[in-house]
């Protein structure tokens, strides 16, 4: 065998199969690296979970805070002896600022009269005997209901004809 070979043979040699002790501390090793991995993950997704609670509702306080400065407007006037008609005009403009703020955050009010009583979207608040609808027909509508990207925000509290 000449020289050049002899080397070759060496380095094939030195390159031999890692032994199990080495197999078993690279699997460890990588096993922790993961582990470690996957709890930077959680503690990432937690934080932002927590952000998401925290600041969820900052997006709708600033679209409602528009409202909330016409009404005060509105109060201001009623102390300066303003005319009726410009009062009903600055309530007007607050219904109209939170009507838009429900729009841009996807909150819809749903229709209960005529319906048929449902106990997933309505409370029933009294019962009506006179009229003529059919039994278990909403015929009075208190307070609206609600909903946001289609899940129920409030119940609608009505008068259900008795049956």
């Amino acid at each position: 065998m000449t020289n050049e070979e002899q080397l070759e043979t060496k380095e094939v040699e030195e390159v031999a199969p890692p032994s199990l002790e080495e197999k078993i501390a690279a699997l460890e090793d990588r096993n922790l690296r993961l582990m470690a991995e996957m709890e930077n993950m959680r503690q990432r997704f937690e934080k932002e979970r927590a952000d998401a609670l925290k600041f969820g509702a900052q997006r709708f306080a600033g679209d409602i805070l528009s409202a909330a400065d016409t009404l005060d407007m509105a109060l201001q006037t009623i102390h300066q002896n303003v005319a009726p008609k410009t009062i009903v005009v600055g309530i007007e403009m607050v219904q109209k600022e939170i009507q838009s703020a429900f729009e841009r955050n996807h909150i819809q009010k749903f229709a209960s009269i005529g319906e048929v009583f449902d106990p997933q979207k309505h409370d029933a608040m009294l019962e009506v005997q006179e009229g003529d609808a059919p039994a278990n027909t909403i015929v009075k509508e208190i307070k609206s209901g609600y909903t946001m990207h289609g899940k129920l925000l409030r119940p609608a509290m009505v008068g259900v004809k008795k049956g």
